[in-house]
């Protein structure tokens, strides 16, 4: 089969959604830095509309640029608006140094590497009761502190006497806003009420068959296999259990393999489509049964921002597929990128996320500039 290739000259290989995208960046990171008084608005501006400029002028041979102007718009517009309500969500929490009651539904609990305080406890907030007052907020936090309790994935539980405190580190506290969290609290015993236990949760079944299916393979997988497969596949890292693999990984420069990624997820989507081959289903079964499948993965597996980027791509992909879009890698990973941006813009301050997505852009970036070509994908893949 003869496919159709579209040549083109390496400026206009730039996708459309890359303007909305620089000016939404642009607009967090404008925001950032007035925001900490790092620069004048008039610096940070000039920086800003520089790279903006020099990209707009490659644009030359965009039809419409009355479109392009009214994305940027937006974009920006979105960027900003998204960000100030972040941020006013978090500085605006009435910290108090007095005890508080708090009532809210656990979303996780998790293993951690302390002797005494062997478990964090992710509490979805409700509502905060001080003496004086009672508020409400849709906030979480996360409790360090030993596993003797009974507490389960999805109770709404009541705790008296913690005191929430912001962190004095403006560091810390932008990674904490990042991972929506306003407050983290280190306490060995606290005073607990389970206020509602339901007798049927989707988190908690979620919850227990994610470990459950975790345990699983520990049992029947040698150590040093476990380790490596549940690092890989399903993101559960040990740290300790992988120094010898890192190093002879290192030893080969082949560490980056390590990372769970896109790599990873095509790996498993490979088998899911080498099974349907098998099977005779039509073209939009097929889809459909890998959107779900693929949901599923994400849902029983920790995910990380490199995952989740590739987990996006992978479902937009399937998605334009079913309604016969084509699609081109460029597009689908910077729509991802200004969809996660638009979630959650404080990632875009980040090593992690920058890493991902720069890497990934540049080496799309540098295989349509050595081939020269646009190459759309069939909508019937």
């Amino acid at each position: 089969m003869i496919r159709s290739q579209v040549t083109t000259t390496p400026f206009r290989q730039i996708p459309i959604l890359l303007f909305p995208l620089v000016a939404l960046i642009g607009s967090i990171y404008l925001y950032d830095l007035c925001h900490n008084n790092t620069f004048s608005p008039f610096t940070a501006g000039f920086f800003y509309l520089v790279p903006t400029s020099v990209l707009a002028i490659s644009a030359y041979h965009i039809p419409s640029l009355r479109k392009i102007a009214i994305l940027a718009l937006l974009a920006t517009l979105c960027g900003f608006l998204r960000t100030m309500q972040i941020n006013h969500s978090y500085e605006s929490f009435p910290f108090t140094p007095e005890p508080v009651t708090i009532y809210g539904t656990v979303l996780d609990k998790t293993k951690t590497q302390h002797v005494y305080m062997s478990q964090c406890i992710t509490i979805g907030l409700t509502s905060i009761k001080n003496q004086t007052t009672q508020f409400t907020t849709n906030h979480s936090i996360q409790l360090y502190t030993s596993p003797n309790n009974n507490i389960e994935v999805g109770d709404t539980i009541e705790i008296n006497n913690l005191k929430l405190k912001k962190p004095a580190n403006a560091n810390f506290w932008r990674y904490l806003i990042k991972e929506g969290i306003i407050s983290t609290i280190f306490i060995k015993k606290f005073d607990y009420t389970i206020v509602k236990h339901p007798n049927y949760s989707l988190r908690r079944w979620f919850f227990n068959y994610k470990n459950n299916l975790l345990n699983s393979f520990q049992q029947q997988l040698k150590p040093s296999t476990f380790h490596l497969f549940s690092s890989l596949f399903l993101g559960v890292k040990n740290k300790k259990a992988l120094e010898l693999i890192n190093k002879q990984f290192k030893y080969w420069g082949i560490l980056h393999y390590l990372a769970r990624s896109g790599l990873h997820l095509a790996v498993v989507i490979t088998i899911y489509e080498a099974v349907f081959r098998l099977i005779p289903f039509s073209l939009l079964i097929k889809h459909i049964l890998l959107l779900l499948l693929g949901g599923l993965y994400f849902l029983l597996s920790w995910p990380s921002i490199s995952f989740i980027r590739a987990f996006i791509m992978f479902f937009c992909y399937k998605l334009f597929a079913l309604v016969k879009i084509p699609t081109h890698f460029l597009h689908i990973l910077i729509l991802t990128c200004c969809i996660i941006l638009l979630i959650n813009p404080i990632q875009l301050f980040f090593l992690d996320f920058q890493l991902s997505f720069c890497l990934t852009f540049a080496l799309g970036w540098l295989n349509l500039y050595r081939t020269d070509k646009i190459r759309l994908n069939s909508a019937e893949y």
